[in-house]
């Protein structure tokens, strides 16, 4: 369940920031639409909220919530080196 959960949160933590127009410029060089934007925003707050979820089945409230909080914020920092990462080859 662990597993599953933070690949939840990776998923979800690079669909937020792929629905900002400076990171998906970075990785695309073109920044989404509208339409792209609230899709990349729709599927990574379900893939956050399955997260939560998927780590409130497997433990008690109290340490689900706390386990699912630790899995975004490593999700988040994962993402984001990757895109720092991703930037410095591209410019090179």
């Amino acid at each position: 369940m662990t597993l599953i959960a933070f690949a939840l949160a990776c998923s979800g933590m690079l669909a937020l920031s792929l629905a900002m127009s400076r990171h998906h410029r970075d990785l695309f060089n073109t920044s989404p639409s509208e339409r792209r934007r609230r899709i990349l925003r729709l599927f990574g707050v379900l893939s956050l909220m399955g997260c939560v979820i998927s780590s409130l089945t497997g433990n008690s409230l109290a340490l689900g919530w706390v386990i699912a909080a630790v899995q975004i914020m490593l999700a988040g920092l994962v993402v984001g080196l990757i895109l720092a990462w991703r930037k410095t080859q591209r410019a090179a």
